[in-house]
């Protein structure tokens, strides 16, 4: 089983103030949920939120839409990949050398347009290609 930390401060955090329950729960989902990966890029199919939300598909769109607008994630639907934007830095702290290889292994087996996007943005963050 995989543990996750979310800082308390998020409470405090200008834009997740501002999203609604329904995204809250979503963002929370999309951090905690078995398919996810400390990454926080993952194949997650919107059927698998709804059943484990309890979400309507109409509102995880509405939801998803408003948490890309708040660069809170990024969202290919082609694919079925989600890319919580800043999971890795709460998830990855202290640059473990380890858990990046990890990252480097794991994106081998994710597909679509998002990956590239999350290589540039994490290999400024980590300081190596990732």
């Amino acid at each position: 089983m995989a543990y996750r930390s979310i800082e308390p401060k998020i409470w405090q955090d200008s834009k997740f103030r501002k999203l609604s329950k329904d995204c809250k729960l979503l963002f929370f989902y999309l951090i905690t949920n078995k398919n996810s990966h400390y990454s926080g890029i993952y194949y997650i199919p919107t059927e698998f939120i709804e059943y484990e939300t309890g979400i309507s598909r109409e509102d995880i769109e509405v939801a998803i839409k408003s948490l890309v607008s708040s660069e809170i994630v990024m969202h290919d639907s082609e694919n079925s990949v989600i890319w919580v934007i800043n999971m890795a830095k709460y998830q990855c702290k202290g640059n473990s050398d380890k858990l990046i290889m990890g990252i480097v292994n794991y994106l081998v087996d994710v597909e679509g347009p998002l990956v590239e996007e999350f290589r540039q943005y994490y290999s400024k963050y980590f300081g190596c290609i990732i």
